[in-house]
């Protein structure tokens, strides 16, 4: 959690600085925003995949699990990036989908209460939001994992995505894709929610401005 959510909000700063200078200081658009989230799920999965590739091993391996550094000489480098482009296309959807779902959400909460959302009411908008993306993406996130753990003994190990696919759907039916959903909830939520208030709160404290300094430009009145 802690690089992924790091960069994934650094890249998105960065990413509406850059786009609102080059547009002479023109508003933002949603568009703007989605391509913003899109770009910070891009660069992060890059660095975040071999992590999560590592957990996922350790995660379902029977018994006494491998160790980290015994995970990565085992599958190599091409096994810590197995799944990547589904795993990216996925970060990629769900982090455009969720930056813009939070700017939305905070845009109708000034509307209707005529101020912006202070950081535990941003927070608990994150949180509804996160339940959102995770309905969107979970199918993605079910085929991931499943590629990921592929060599574990009990895991099969598949020819691509679309052959992951497949098989689950073949094997399992659609609710499979769908297995732990509720769970999921349980998890992204609260994390979210989490996230949001601590970067809201400690933009506050530094003075760094954090991305409540765009908000103006997404047509929400301030």
């Amino acid at each position: 959690v802690f690089p992924t959510s790091a960069i994934t909000f650094g890249v998105v700063s960065s990413c509406k600085q850059a786009l609102q200078e080059l547009k002479g200081g023109a508003p933002l658009t949603e568009l703007d925003c989605f391509l913003s989230g899109c770009a910070a799920g891009a660069v992060s999965c890059v660095v975040s995949h071999p992590l999560d590739t590592i957990r996922t091993q350790m995660a379902v391996a029977v018994g006494r699990g491998p160790g980290i550094m015994s995970v990565a000489r085992t599958i190599g480098l091409a096994g810590l990036y197995r799944g990547f482009g589904l795993s990216c296309l996925m970060e990629v959807l769900g982090n455009g989908l969720g930056f813009l779902a939070v700017d939305k959400a905070c845009g109708m909460f000034n509307q209707t209460h005529q101020r912006q959302p202070n950081a535990q009411e941003r927070g608990m908008l994150a949180a509804a939001c996160a339940m959102f993306v995770i309905s969107c993406i979970m199918p993605l996130d079910v085929v991931v994992r499943r590629i990921q753990a592929a060599g574990v003994p009990g895991h099969p190990v598949y020819a691509g995505p679309v052959a992951a696919f497949r098989c689950i759907l073949a094997s399992e039916g659609p609710r499979a894709f769908y297995r732990g959903l509720f769970t999921s909830y349980l998890k992204a939520a609260p994390s979210m929610g989490a996230i949001y208030y601590s970067y809201d709160t400690l933009s506050k404290l530094t003075g760094v401005g954090g991305l409540n300094r765009f908000r103006p430009a997404m047509g929400m009145n301030v």
